[in-house]
């Protein structure tokens, strides 16, 4: 028997904002609770870029605790680069006004009641299992997780050995939504996009690096996009891949500022 007053209620899922509208009004809100996203890019692409300014956006909605797992650089590192974001100060602006930093950060986090989790793993040296451990401790402390960002799930090192690399990879991305599930919060995660996407207009699903299988694993799938003349620019276009719960094959323009680490909507379907 189908209650359709539980149907209803289950369709309305808690969603956390990217931060750009476009996005956003594709994926309904934001990605949601249980949900995992993925952002694709090649190589020097602007992936972490673009994840850490979700992260950043996530942050300033009010009562939010966020938690980054970087995998790829230092803790300290990460932190400056989000300090940029929050602040909108260069990395030299940063370095030379720590105390206005700090002043900045502080009214962020009165204002907001939200807080930030920055944890640092060498690449291939955690697994899904102590990452989720982690999720659980810092719920068990009184903080309830809103959302989770992972950079980047490919270097998470794999709970069981298989003979094959994708297999691996595709175990992964697997638990990495059922810990999503799980613990109810929406995770998201860059991955390698494959050679061939270097040199594409538009990068999709089959441009996935190593395995495939990640696109059909997850809710949403985020591609970056972005020609030689763009990149000069400072423009990009992120391409909706997949949505598993309504319209996708839709991409929106944007300009990028690598030194203040943040991504500017322009609102234009491309």
């Amino acid at each position: 028997h189908v209650n359709p007053k539980e149907v209803l209620k289950s369709l309305r899922v808690n969603k956390v904002t990217t931060g750009y509208p476009s996005i956003d009004g594709v994926l309904g809100g934001g990605l949601g609770a249980g949900e995992l996203g993925i952002i694709v890019g090649s190589p020097g692409r602007g992936k972490s870029v673009v994840l850490q300014d979700m992260a950043a956006s996530a942050v300033m909605v009010p009562n939010s605790y966020v938690i980054v797992y970087t995998l790829e650089m230092s803790e300290k590192r990460y932190a400056e680069r989000l300090f940029r974001r929050f602040t909108g100060m260069n990395k030299e602006e940063v370095k030379a006004a720590p105390v206005e930093v700090r002043k900045q950060l502080q009214k962020l986090m009165t204002d907001t009641n939200s807080r930030l989790f920055i944890h640092e793993f060498p690449a291939k040296s955690v697994t899904i299992e102590e990452i989720h451990a982690n999720i659980r401790s810092i719920k068990t402390k009184g903080y309830p997780v809103t959302a989770v960002y992972v950079d980047y799930a490919d270097l998470i090192k794999p709970s069981s050995k298989r003979n094959d690399k994708r297999d691996e990879l595709g175990d992964i991305f697997v638990q990495l939504r059922s810990v999503a599930q799980i613990e109810k919060v929406p995770i998201w995660t860059p991955t390698q996009g494959n050679r061939g996407s270097y040199k594409k207009v538009v990068v999709d699903m089959d441009d996935v690096a190593e395995d495939w299988s990640k696109g059909m694993t997850c809710d949403a799938m985020l591609t970056i996009s972005q020609t030689a003349d763009e990149k000069h620019d400072r423009k990009l276009r992120l391409f909706v891949a997949k949505n598993r719960n309504d319209r996708d094959k839709v991409q929106f323009e944007f300009m990028i500022d690598y030194d203040r680490m943040k991504l500017f909507d322009l609102g234009i379907e491309a």
